[in-house]
């Protein structure tokens, strides 16, 4: 699976940092991921199937980035 520009669905500031929020369809099914770089390294914050919104991914970002 490739993430591509055309995947981006917004960026969102959670706890400080700036969050790159993308959608995709694999095999037919929808998902959302979610990445900020931290110290050079990109560092994975959502992977969840279903085309989540604005407030669920600041939720979910919020709940396991502490």
């Amino acid at each position: 699976m490739g993430i591509s520009q055309k995947d981006f669905a917004f960026s969102l500031i959670v706890k400080n940092e700036e969050w790159d929020v993308y959608r995709f369809t694999k095999d037919g099914k929808k998902g959302t991921l979610a990445f900020t770089k931290r110290d050079g390294s990109f560092v994975l914050g959502l992977f969840k199937a279903g085309t989540l919104n604005e407030d669920a991914v600041r939720l979910s970002l919020e709940e396991t980035h502490n």
